[in-house]
């Protein structure tokens, strides 16, 4: 695994770093300043992986480090529209809120703001496909599909970025045994997440996708055991089938990991890419 660079915090905040390489490299932020008594971090950065380590909110950095790419890049490649965005929401809980958990919007008008104002569709292919992790709450998902009985006055995701509901994928989480790590029917806490995954169509963008289409809705299970609090399964060669190419292009908004060949955007991009998570230095949860 070869050095990709040093740099300060300063340097790698707010700013696209690429690894353009077909190996791993790893990245080490120095701290603030010149105390060598502070410990530096290192990241394992995996092939043509694309980070923007920024709030999602300042969307304008994104579109300027997608620019400062495209006028950088050789190829056409970084002017190109996504095949694929993936987002996993920062979904407003009690506990959240208890913790104070910092960046976390308190409301479902909060969130239902921020994820409107994010700049989906234009950067998204023409019959590309949109990813959103859910919660078991119904608020979420009417939020994001809209209320079957369309009394609720809030304009859904979906039809605000012209998708058309296609997939609608349940992680059940489980045990290394394989059984789930909570009773099914349990009040308290779902052993389960949703990802409602919705295709860019002209039907959907002219908005006259409705109910009489909810039958070829595809339906689909993984079952996986979550190594690390609220870090969800890869995507990456199950959604593959489903892209138009096999270097499809893909972005994933609030990311916390890095994965390979995608675009990563968030203030914790670089979370789970710590070396301390690969070398067995930190656990977190893992179910028995």
């Amino acid at each position: 695994m070869t050095s990709l660079a040093e740099y300060s915090t300063s340097q790698v905040h707010k700013r696209v770093i690429s690894n353009l390489s077909s190996e791993s490299c790893q990245l080490t932020i120095l701290p603030l300043g010149s105390d060598a008594s502070v410990p530096h971090e290192t990241y394992v950065i995996p092939p043509k992986a694309t980070f923007l380590l920024a709030n999602v909110q300042e969307s304008a950095i994104f579109e300027d480090g997608v620019r400062h790419l495209m006028s950088s890049t050789p190829s056409t490649a970084g002017s190109e529209p996504f095949d694929l965005i993936l987002l996993d929401p920062p979904w407003p809980n009690a506990s959240a809120k208890r913790a104070k958990t910092y960046g976390r919007p308190r409301s479902t008008a909060d969130i239902h703001h921020l994820l409107l104002s994010l700049p989906l569709r234009a950067h998204i292919a023409a019959a590309g496909l949109v990813g959103v992790w859910i919660t078991n709450k119904i608020r979420f998902r009417s939020l994001v599909l809209g209320d079957q009985d369309g009394a609720s006055e809030c304009r859904s995701l979906f039809n605000a970025w012209g998708l058309e509901l296609v997939e609608e994928w349940i992680w059940i989480k489980v045990t290394k045994r394989g059984e789930p790590i909570t009773d099914l029917e349990s009040a308290w806490r779902k052993p389960y997440e949703m990802l409602l995954l919705g295709r860019r169509t002209a039907r959907a963008l002219h908005g006259s996708s409705g109910d009489d289409d909810r039958h070829k809705i595809k339906r689909r299970i993984i079952a996986g055991v979550p190594d690390i609090h609220s870090r969800k399964p890869s995507l990456r060669e199950l959604l593959a089938p489903l892209m138009p190419r096999p270097e499809y292009r893909a972005l994933e908004i609030f990311a916390r990991n890095l994965t390979q060949g995608w675009w990563a955007w968030g203030d914790e991009v670089l979370k789970f890419n710590e070396v301390g998570w690969w070398s067995g230095g930190r656990t977190e949860g893992t179910s028995d």
